[in-house]
């Protein structure tokens, strides 16, 4: 993880980052919807689990946008342009850090695979 480099935490809108609907999932979801502090809907994606904390992508997604990936009809990584979301929650599921980068800036590895879509 030392790939990104997370600076203080900062307030996000992200809310308790439960998962509200999952669209693909192996031992745990890795795409799926959170309901926001401000019930606004975001796109979250496993980019790393590591023993101890994992890290996450989370984006606010317009509803079409959102059907489209439901459906598969989109690629999930459309939805990871311009800014994200970058959490990281330890395994106590307490969120730990919470920065907001542009998609561009992160290593490619975190970035949702082209191929991967949510049906």
């Amino acid at each position: 993880m030392n790939e990104i480099a997370l600076q203080s935490p900062q307030q996000h809108p992200l809310g308790a980052f439960e998962p509200d609907e999952v669209f693909v999932e192996y031992d745990a979801p890795l795409v799926f919807t959170v309901r926001g502090a401000n019930d606004r809907t975001y796109l979250a994606y496993l980019a790393e689990a590591k023993p101890g904390c994992s890290v996450y992508l989370a984006v606010p997604i317009a509803p079409d946008l959102l059907a489209e990936v439901a459906r598969g009809r989109a690629p999930v990584r459309a939805a990871f342009t311009g800014k994200v979301w970058v959490i990281v929650v330890h395994a106590s599921g307490q969120i730990a850090k919470a920065d907001e980068e542009f998609a561009a800036a992160l290593p490619p590895r975190y970035l949702p695979p082209e191929q991967l879509r949510g049906a």
